[in-house]
């Protein structure tokens, strides 16, 4: 095989404890001529939490963009402004690829779910106006929501990304909300979170207060798991509020179970590097969370508010899986969970298009982000809440 064909800039920091700076010095090397190797006087491994070291990734793509590096493809120069084709074929090619030696396949299955009843309602515009009123400094949140516990139920490995869900919380505490985060082990599976969630929620209510339900990603998937698997705890619970979660499953999750190459790596990733249990990702294939939903559907008298989002900037964490999803399969996709799995059946719907998958836990770069997740969880609470 030789080598590819084209311009590639390589930021990497010199003191990063994760990937050696070795290995990019090694690649640049092999890349010749092709290649700009970006050396930042850091230890950062994930750049983009630090708005200086993100600035030297943004200066190489801006240069990209505007032509000065010249891209080629196939040998061939390419104009500026044919940069678009460019991406295109290259995506084009990789999804070939893939196909004819992954074997990988989620065909058919993306949406399965949110074709069957009882039909959603559209709520996005009454969003829109509640996250109007809370980015101007105003709660939209009603009068009597000191009356409930908030409990935030988190996502996938989450425990270990600093920072997740803080923004949320510290808002939510600032209204005065008793806002606690589930205690749980974010590797482990749908049903052992799910017991933890049934857990918290009963502590919860010892106090005499219903709960309000957030789960974000995964955690909304073990979250809806808890109020199916367990109907006691319906009583104890005003609302439930689904960010993102794969509750039909995902393509990511699927197309890994499916491949014997991928699944034993990644497996062993979750078991070494997380010391998880590998069932917390392929809980989340379409054949599992199917196989789950048939036999425990979600209840329909929980009020829930689904939100369900997408995003193609190329700037986003999540950019390389949103557009696998895109080219493999066509559907929007916040980067990790279609839009079309997003959604329970019964709820209220909140769709965006301009929201990507750390959008709603993860507090991004000022000036980038267009939203907070401290506005996206007060907006979908005041929603929650409305009689």
């Amino acid at each position: 095989m030789g080598l590819p064909q084209g311009q590639a800039v390589i930021v990497h920091a010199r003191n990063d404890k994760l990937a050696g700076f070795k290995g990019s010095e090694w690649l640049d090397r092999q890349l010749g001529v092709g290649s700009e190797l970006i050396a930042v006087d850091s230890k950062n491994h994930v750049m983009e939490q630090s708005a200086k070291d993100q600035n030297f990734a943004l200066d190489g793509l801006e240069r990209l963009l505007r032509g000065e590096l010249k891209p080629t493809f196939g040998g061939t120069p390419v104009a500026p402004h044919n940069l678009g084709d460019w991406l295109t074929a290259t995506a084009d090619r990789v999804k070939k690829e893939v196909e004819k030696k992954l074997h990988l396949d989620s065909t058919g299955k993306i949406g399965w779910l949110s074709k069957n009843p009882p039909p959603t309602t559209d709520v996005t515009a009454k969003f829109q106006s509640l996250h109007a009123s809370t980015r101007a400094g105003e709660s939209p949140l009603p009068s009597n929501a000191k009356d409930f516990v908030y409990l935030m139920v988190p996502g996938l490995f989450t425990e270990h990304y600093p920072g997740y869900l803080g923004d949320n919380l510290s808002r939510l505490a600032e209204r005065g909300l008793d806002a606690r985060k589930v205690d749980m082990d974010t590797d482990a599976s749908v049903a052992v979170n799910a017991k933890a969630v049934r857990k918290a929620i009963l502590d919860a209510s010892k106090s005499g207060k219903q709960v309000v339900l957030i789960g974000h990603s995964k955690g909304g998937v073990d979250m809806s798991a808890a109020l199916s698997l367990y109907p006691e705890l319906k009583q104890h619970v005003r609302a439930a509020i689904a960010m993102q979660a794969p509750i039909g499953g995902t393509p990511i999750a699927t197309d890994i179970q499916s491949c014997k190459e991928l699944r034993p790596i990644v497996d062993h990733l979750i078991t070494g590097l997380f010391k998880g249990d590998p069932r917390s990702l392929a809980d989340l294939s379409y054949s599992a969370r199917q196989a789950f939903m048939e036999e425990h559907p979600y209840p329909t008298d929980i009020p829930t508010v689904s939100l369900a989002t997408s995003s193609n900037a190329p700037l986003s964490l999540t950019a390389a899986a949103a557009g696998y999803v895109k080219h493999r399969y066509g559907e929007d996709c916040d980067g990790l969970v279609p839009v079309k799995d997003a959604i329970i059946p019964g709820s209220r719907l909140v769709k965006l298009d301009d929201l990507d998958h750390s959008g709603p836990a993860m507090r991004g770069p000022a000036g980038l982000c267009k939203y907070r997740p401290a506005d996206i969880t007060e907006a979908l609470i005041a929603l929650a809440l409305e009689e």
